[in-house]
């Protein structure tokens, strides 16, 4: 199976993630009197997204251990793990929110192990998402 690897931002990243980005900003604008209260929700946004990211892919990292694969290579916002490199971390900009790239440590019933790995994420991630939505 070929790799398809993204190396910049992409027609999708640009009609999509931008524009929600700007509407989420312009939301904030609109409803905040002063500058200050636009300033912090925008940091909030930015930062909400990083650790969302981050948890996503914790929860496909903790799943995938327990299902038996080991995990090669983590992605989230700017930072890169990869756990075979001499340099374990790298900062630079991705085009993605997050990425993590298992290796299967054992045979059998390989798609059930699969599925339950891409669940974990979504479902860490949404459980995340609750947690921080309801602060």
């Amino acid at each position: 199976m070929k790799e398809v690897k993204r190396k910049s931002f992409g027609l999708y990243d640009i009609l999509f993630y931008i524009p929600v980005f700007a509407l989420c900003c312009l939301t904030a604008y609109l409803v905040y009197e002063d500058g200050f209260s636009f300033v912090f929700f925008a940091a909030g946004l930015l930062i909400a997204y990083i650790f969302t990211s981050f948890f996503h892919e914790l929860g496909h990292i903790v799943v995938g251990a327990i299902t038996g694969f080991k995990t090669v290579k983590l992605s989230f916002s700017v930072f890169t793990f990869d756990f075979t490199a001499k340099r374990v971390l790298t900062i630079k900009l991705t085009p993605y929110a997050g990425k993590t790239d298992m290796v299967p440590t054992r045979e059998g019933n390989f798609a059930k192990r699969y599925a339950a790995c891409l669940y974990g994420g979504i479902l860490v991630g949404l459980i995340f998402t609750l947690i921080l939505t309801s602060l």
